[in-house]
């Protein structure tokens, strides 16, 4: 090509530009000034681009773009259109835990009565953040069925699923016809000889509409309530060495891949393949994640990348952390 055609394509190139990213007009309007065609526009444009003649800088607002680097860390299979990401600011700079934890259960409360629907059934996971969205709950749905993810311990009234189905009960009030089940804490039941009524639970959960799923962080000083379990199940830590987290009583490692523990034989839970298939069709099933603290950022990012959940729902701080984790 000589330098003078050269010229004459790289002014042209710079004129497209110019009119589109300076001037805001579209390709078509574009093409039809310079009486070129659309496709021609749409190719010079992108050569503009692939010559670094243009640098185009984002400027999304409030945690749009937290939210849209967090949507592209969810696991490959999970298709992008149905993921659901929810970033939350939280104030003071440096909240307390239950700051903290209240602004992501009022988030996931708000999103919940967006994607549930009267006859709705959904699977709830321990935790404070759960607590909290069940407390900002307002609309009164009808007939919802309730599973526990797990048959937890019933010491602490602010993360027990068993509380916790009780608090949602309450919430709704015992007109609103919700169905609620449950599974017996570790110490009550055999795990060779599981009773049908439980086995029946376990379907119901595995079949939820939609599942609400907290975390733990192993790493670390790890978080007092997952502490607190180990210590009151008499978990074996050597069992949990390769654990970054734990959902639903399940374990899982740095690549969200799980991690086969004690917790396993101690815990009457849904399989964390349930989990990970649900997961995976997020146009039927909705697996939200819902969890802050900089001290779960690993563990979060590791449930993304392992596919465990379809949504999240979390605080900028954390958000930051979980993109920046290595």
């Amino acid at each position: 090509m000589s330098n003078d055609t050269s010229n004459k394509k790289n002014g042209l190139i710079s004129l497209i530009a110019t009119l589109y990213y300076k001037k805001h007009k579209n390709q078509t309007t574009i093409a039809k000034e310079l009486n070129i065609s659309t496709a021609t526009v749409h190719r010079h444009l992108k050569t503009a681009l692939d010559k670094k003649w243009v640098s185009v800088r984002l400027e999304l607002p409030n945690n749009l773009g937290l939210e849209a680097e967090i949507t592209d860390l969810f696991h490959e299979d999970i298709d992008r259109k149905f993921i659901k990401t929810r970033v939350v600011d939280i104030s003071p700079a440096k909240p307390t835990p239950t700051n903290l934890q209240g602004a992501i259960g009022s988030a996931t409360a708000n999103f919940f009565e967006e994607i549930a629907r009267n006859g709705s059934a959904v699977a709830i996971d321990g935790g404070e953040a759960i607590s909290y969205m069940i407390e900002s709950l307002q609309a009164p749905l009808k007939e919802i069925k309730l599973f526990p993810v797990a048959g937890g311990p019933l010491y602490n009234a602010m993360t027990s699923v068993p509380t916790l189905i009780g608090k949602f009960l309450g919430r709704y009030g015992a007109d609103s016809g919700l169905k609620a089940h449950y599974l017996p804490p570790p110490t009550q039941f055999d795990i060779n000889n599981v009773e049908d009524r439980y086995l029946k639970t376990l379907d119901g959960a595995m079949e939820a509409d939609i599942t609400l799923l907290g975390v733990g962080s192993l790493k670390g000083a790890g978080s007092k309530t997952v502490n607190d379990l180990i210590r009151d199940l008499n978990i074996n830590p050597s069992s949990l060495r390769n654990a970054v987290g734990i959902t639903g009583y399940s374990a899982f490692d740095a690549e969200g891949i799980p991690v086969k523990s004690e917790f396993d034989d101690k815990v009457l839970k849904i399989p964390c393949s349930s989990i990970l298939a649900n997961a995976r069709a997020p146009q039927d099933k909705k697996v939200i994640l819902m969890g802050g603290g900089i001290e779960k950022a690993q563990a979060i990012r590791a449930m993304l990348k392992g596919g465990w959940a379809n949504g999240l729902i979390t605080d900028s701080v954390t958000a930051k952390a979980i993109i920046s984790e290595n």
